[in-house]
């Protein structure tokens, strides 16, 4: 899982990417931050990836490249390069997951 939290309109947005083996991601979207300002759970959203070769993946409508090296993912698309720090502490589970 990696920690993807930015700072929106000067808000922190909370947000986390898991990325699982089999090409399915799910990203959490904590509600409760000062972004949302919404109920305290987590809205999550999964999909599936195609691995295009080259480190370039097909993400829903968004060919990005997407590595990881040690504890950060670095992700290059449109918009930019972003790097995203590996989360060791907690897992999804602990996520209050929104009903």
């Amino acid at each position: 899982m990696w920690d993807a939290t930015e700072d929106a309109d000067g808000f922190e947005d909370v947000f986390y990417i898991e990325i699982f083996a089999d090409g399915n991601v799910t990203s959490w979207d904590y509600l409760g931050d000062e972004f949302d300002a919404e109920e305290n759970c987590y809205e999550s959203f999964s999909y599936t990836v195609q691995n295009l070769g080259s480190n370039r993946y097909d993400f829903p409508g968004e060919d990005i490249t997407v590595t990881a090296s040690g504890n950060v993912l670095t992700v290059t698309d449109a918009e930019g390069t972003f790097q995203y720090p590996r989360v060791t502490a907690f897992t999804s589970a602990a996520f209050n997951e929104c009903i």
